[in-house]
């Protein structure tokens, strides 16, 4: 296959972006990197178990819309207290 020089000229900026973008991620702090380092780290089964354990407690939790309301609840609250979200009524 033939390569045309703009082609090949893409390829190493994407190749440039893609690095620069992977050191930004490996060292810096923010949400962006936080979430690439935890899905870059390997876990090992029982460490995988120890942090799905009490997701997979909650859905056991739900056995009709009451319960599945509650457990939506709770995920929701889960996910603003990862992000540290603000609240207005906390202003």
């Amino acid at each position: 296959m033939f390569v045309t020089p703009s082609c090949a000229q893409w390829d190493v900026m994407d190749a440039s972006i893609e690095n620069a973008m992977k050191g930004l991620l490996e060292t810096e702090s923010g949400p962006a990197a936080n979430l690439y380092r935890s899905c870059m780290r390997g876990m090992t089964t029982p460490e995988s178990g120890k942090v799905l354990q009490p997701w997979l407690d909650l859905v056991d939790t739900v056995v009709d819309n009451v319960t599945f309301g509650e457990a939506l609840v709770a995920v929701n609250n889960a996910d603003m207290v990862s992000r540290r979200v603000v609240l207005p009524c906390d202003l």
